[in-house]
């Protein structure tokens, strides 16, 4: 009998430590549910839940851009000069960054860098290819600066935890100005607009703030160099302004107005310009943008000759499906004194465009686009060197952005 007790207190030992271990091994809601051990039992010491570490922001992140396109002019000219007198003329009147005809561009390679912490930004975009060469020399005549014709932009953004309504940024941005952007991939249309293309700054040297007090409203105020400057061409300093209006996700109205002295070495004759852009979502697949400026600029045609421009743009987005949609484009850009369009012609010149997208699953976009172009002059060459007063175009533009 005493044999037999001693053999049962061992097994009894036994399953007391397995009961421990696998109480050890399970979570600690397991082990709320079993039922509790003897009270001569040893109770299996549960170890703490590891702390959970704080979410980190993700410190660097780098994107990548591609961007080449094929595009025919019908009245098959000969090389123009363009608004990049630096590299080889464009065939394409009055465009910037589809300037060229019959043969393959690359428009943009970009790799872009950002970090961001808590409070403190950066973003630097390396651009190689015709869109850098165009930037750099925009207005014609600009002196490009090789040490930042690469850049595309580069700025330092700080959002103050103790103003966390105000953001600030400094170095050199993309403009403010307008509806429609820099980067192709970002527009609905492949070409820009006239009203972009000689309407509106395309990049600024400078300073930043934005004050956000709510969902609906924010301002911008900017200090500037200039126009698609690095250096201040003269003593004076631009100034911008923005408000933006965003009562709800389907509608934004932007106002957008800058001034200051552009011509070098003359900080006492103005430029200003007024914008204002409205986008809507009628529908989840149906969408409208118009856009507006009236600018102009003392003795910005001669001594005793200012020069004045308006121009406005309308354009629609129809989403096909997921993968497909439709852009058409109409505009009206008028040169009331002549230089805006070109050193020759006062006129006014109006355009028309489509645009088909489709991105496949692998992230590739094609643009399809037919546009023309017509002018209440005959500005526009063809191959014979005969003037005419429209201009055609059709391409076929590849985006990929990663």
């Amino acid at each position: 009998m005493t044999t037999h007790l001693r053999i049962l207190t061992a097994i009894g030992i036994l399953f007391t430590g397995l009961e421990a271990k696998v109480a050890f091994a399970q979570t600690p809601t397991e082990v709320t549910e079993q039922a509790p051990a003897a009270a001569n039992t040893p109770k299996a010491e549960i170890p703490a839940a590891p702390k959970k570490r704080p979410e980190k922001i993700k410190p660097w992140k780098v994107n990548a851009i591609l961007d080449m396109y094929y595009a025919t002019n019908f009245n098959k000219p000969a090389a123009v000069p363009q608004l990049a007198g630096s590299i080889p003329n464009g065939n394409n009147a009055y465009r910037a960054y589809d300037i060229y005809s019959r043969q393959m561009s690359l428009n943009l390679i970009e790799v872009s860098l950002s970090h961001k912490t808590q409070e403190v930004g950066f973003l630097i975009d390396l651009d190689f290819g015709n869109m850098a060469d165009i930037n750099a020399k925009t207005p014609p005549g600009a002196v490009v600066d090789e040490g930042s014709k690469h850049i595309g932009q580069a700025f330092i953004t700080y959002t103050p935890a103790s103003l966390p309504k105000w953001s600030f940024d400094i170095g050199k941005f993309y403009t403010f100005v307008g509806l429609e952007v820099t980067k192709a991939k970002d527009n609905w249309n492949y070409s820009r607009s006239l009203l972009y293309n000689f309407g509106i700054p395309f990049w600024h040297t400078g300073i930043h703030a934005r004050y956000t007090p709510g969902s609906t409203w924010s301002a911008g105020f900017y200090v500037l160099n200039g126009w698609n400057t690095i250096y201040s061409v003269n003593s004076g300093q631009t100034f911008g302004l923005q408000l933006k209006f965003t009562p709800n996700d389907n509608l934004a109205i932007v106002y957008n107005g800058i001034v200051g002295p552009q011509q070098a070495g003359a900080a006492n004759l103005i430029r200003s310009e007024h914008e204002v852009n409205v986008s809507y979502n009628f529908t989840s697949k149906l969408s409208v943008g118009l856009d507006f400026v009236d600018a102009g600029e003392q003795e910005g045609v001669s001594a005793t000759q200012d020069s004045k421009w308006t121009a406005y743009s309308a354009a629609l987005k129809y989403q096909i499906n997921d993968a497909s949609y439709i852009s058409p484009r109409f505009e009206s850009f008028k040169d009331v004194y002549g230089k805006i369009l070109d050193s020759t012609n006062i006129q006014t010149m109006q355009s028309m465009t489509l645009t088909y997208g489709y991105k496949s699953v692998g992230g590739v976009e094609t643009r399809l686009e037919y546009r023309q172009d017509s002018s209440d002059k005959k500005v526009f060459t063809k191959g014979d060197g005969t003037n005419t007063s429209t201009q055609d175009t059709a391409l076929v533009a590849l985006l990929y952005a990663i």
